[in-house]
C-alpha cells in the first residue's frame, strides 16, 4: 500500500533568548541542506533520498548538545486511483457571516448561521465546525436537474443588503458508518515508551523517527472501507463534539464530481481524492460516524418559501467604487499600519502613462503595496513587484499555452497560497489558481475586488 510521509520538525535549544534560539535553529536547518520558515520550523519528505541523513543529523545534534527534538508526523495513503472524493470547503469568514445563529425548532443542538451571500464571491462550498456544510444554489439546482435525490437542503437566511447567490445547508441521506485513521502523540521519553506498539504497527520510517523525537504528534489521513461506501454516490461522516455533532464531511463519487466540474458547479480545487481500502491497514483505528441532525421536512419547506419571497424582492447588486474601497483601506490602516507600505511619490506617479497602472494610481498614492485583508490572504503588489510578477506570469502562460485567455493581463495581487490576481485590458479582475491553471474567482473591477476582500460594502 503506497503512502507519503511528511515530518515537520524543530529542535528545542533551551536558550534563554528566543531570537538567539531561532537563529541557531535556522542555521542548523540550513547546515543539513533544508529550508525553514521564519521561526526555524522545517518540513522533511521522509521518502526523499536525504531523509535518513537529516534524521541522523538531528539525532547527533540532540546527543551532542543535550537538547531535544519535537515534530509532527503525517502520513497520507495513495488515492490517485480512487473513485471517491472529499468535498473541500472553506471556513465561513467574519465577512461572510455574523455571530448570530438560529436554533431550528428551538433545538439548541440544531443551529444554522446567518450569512451575507453577496460577500461569498467565489461561490465555493463553505463549512462551520458546529453548523455543518453549506453549498451554493447552483449545487442544489444541479442535483434537482440530475435526479440526485439522496440529499436534503435547507436555505440559510441571508442578512445582506445586496443580492448574491444563495447558500443551502446540505446533508446526504446516507451515513458512512466509519473511517480509518490514526491520531496520537507523546511528550517525553516515558510517554513515548507507552506508544511503542502503535508505532511498530504503523511501521515504515516512523520507527526511526520515534527513536529520535521526544515530542511527536502523529496523524494519518482518513481512509474508508469499500464495503461502507453508499450506492447513491454521496454520503457523509461526522464526529462527536462536546454537546453536539461536529466536523461534517461530504464524500462524492468521482463520476458525479466530474459532472459537477464540467457543469461549473464545483471547481477541481473543491474536490480531493480519498483512499478507499478493502480492509483496514495495520495500526489503523476505526472511528465511528455519529448521526447528524438536520431540520425536518416542514422546516425546509418553510425556508424554501421564504427563499422564494426573498428572491422576489429584487435586491440591488452591490456596486463598489474607488472611493469606497479607499475608505475601507484607510480604516484598516488605522488598526494595522504595518500592513501598508509607503505612498508612491508624486514624481513617480507622473511617470506612469499606460494602463492598467493609470487606473491603479489612486491605490499607489495611498500605499505602494499592502495587505488587503486582516488575515494577509491577499497582498496588493507594489508597482515594481507588479511588473516583475506580470513578466513571470506571462512566461508561465506561454509554457502552458494559455495566453489566449488573457494575453495582456497584469498581475496586481498575490494570494497567500501562490494564486495570482490579474487585471485585463477591460478592467476585469480575475484570480488565476495555480493548482488547476484556471481562472476561477472574478470581479468586475479593482474596486469590487478590494471591497469584496477587505470588508462588506
Amino acid at each position: 500500500m503506497k503512502y507519503s510521509e511528511k515530518l515537520t520538525w524543530k529542535i528545542r535549544w533551551k536558550m534563554k533568548n528566543q531570537n538567539s534560539e531561532i537563529k541557531r535553529q535556522i542555521d542548523f536547518v540550513h547546515s543539513v541542506g533544508q529550508t525553514c520558515n521564519s521561526v526555524g520550523q522545517s518540513e522533511l519528505d521522509l521518502q526523499s533520498a536525504v531523509a535518513k541523513y537529516v534524521l541522523q543529523s538531528i539525532e547527533d545534534c540532540c546527543l551532542d548538545n543535550g537538547v531535544s527534538a519535537e515534530g509532527s508526523y503525517r502520513r497520507e495513503y495513495d488515492a490517485s486511483d480512487s473513485n471517491w472524493c472529499l468535498l473541500r470547503c472553506r471556513q465561513l469568514t467574519t465577512k461572510e457571516t455574523r455571530y448570530d445563529i438560529e436554533h431550528v425548532n428551538n433545538d439548541r443542538k440544531l443551529s444554522l448561521p446567518v450569512i451575507s451571500a453577496a460577500n461569498i464571491t467565489d461561490h465555493k462550498p463553505r463549512e462551520h465546525c458546529w453548523y455543518g456544510v453549506f453549498v451554493p444554489d447552483r449545487f442544489r439546482r444541479f442535483c434537482l436537474a440530475e435526479g440526485i435525490d439522496c440529499l436534503r437542503f435547507c436555505w440559510v437566511r441571508d442578512f445582506g443588503r445586496y443580492a448574491g447567490e444563495q447558500y443551502f445547508s446540505v446533508l446526504p441521506d446516507q451515513m458512512i458508518p466509519r473511517r480509518l485513521e490514526f491520531k496520537d502523540s507523546w511528550r517525553g521519553p516515558l510517554a513515548r515508551a507507552l506508544k511503542k506498539d502503535a508505532v511498530r504497527q504503523l511501521g515504515g520510517i516512523l520507527n526511526r523517527v520515534a527513536e529520535i523525537f521526544t515530542s511527536l504528534d502523529m496523524e494519518t489521513e482518513p481512509c474508508y472501507l469499500e464495503e461502507d461506501m453508499p450506492e447513491e454516490g454521496i454520503g457523509y461522516i461526522c464526529s462527536r463534539g462536546l454537546e453536539t455533532t461536529r466536523d461534517l464531511r461530504l464524500l462524492i463519487r468521482r463520476d458525479i464530481a466530474e459532472r459537477m466540474i464540467s457543469e461549473g458547479v464545483l471547481s477541481p480545487s473543491s474536490l480531493k481524492p480519498v483512499a478507499v481500502l478493502k480492509e483496514p491497514y495495520p495500526g489503523s483505528r476505526i472511528i465511528r460516524t455519529v448521526e447528524r441532525p438536520f431540520p425536518d421536512e416542514e422546516t425546509c419547506l418553510q425556508r424554501l418559501l421564504e427563499y422564494d419571497r426573498m428572491l422576489a424582492l429584487n435586491r440591488p447588486q452591490r456596486k463598489a467604487t474607488d472611493k469606497i474601497a479607499l475608505q475601507l483601506l484607510r480604516r484598516r490602516r488605522e488598526n494595522v499600519p504595518e500592513d501598508f507600505g509607503k505612498r508612491m511619490s508624486p514624481r513617480r506617479r507622473e511617470e506612469i502613462r499606460k494602463e492598467p497602472y493609470l487606473s491603479l494610481l489612486p491605490y499607489y498614492a495611498f500605499s505602494d503595496g499592502f495587505n488587503i485583508d486582516e488575515a494577509g490572504e491577499f497582498h496588493f503588489l507594489s508597482y515594481q513587484q507588479s511588473l516583475q510578477e506580470s513578466e513571470a506570469f506571462h512566461r508561465q502562460m506561454l509554457r502552458q499555452q494559455l495566453l489566449d485567455e488573457d494575453k495582456n493581463a497584469t498581475v496586481i495581487a498575490l494570494c497567500a497560497n501562490g494564486d495570482r490576481v490579474v487585471i485585463n485590458e477591460s478592467g476585469r479582475v480575475r484570480c488565476f489558481e495555480q493548482e488547476t491553471a484556471h481562472f476561477l474567482q472574478e470581479w468586475p473591477d479593482v474596486a469590487e475586488f478590494i471591497c469584496a476582500i477587505a470588508e462588506s460594502v
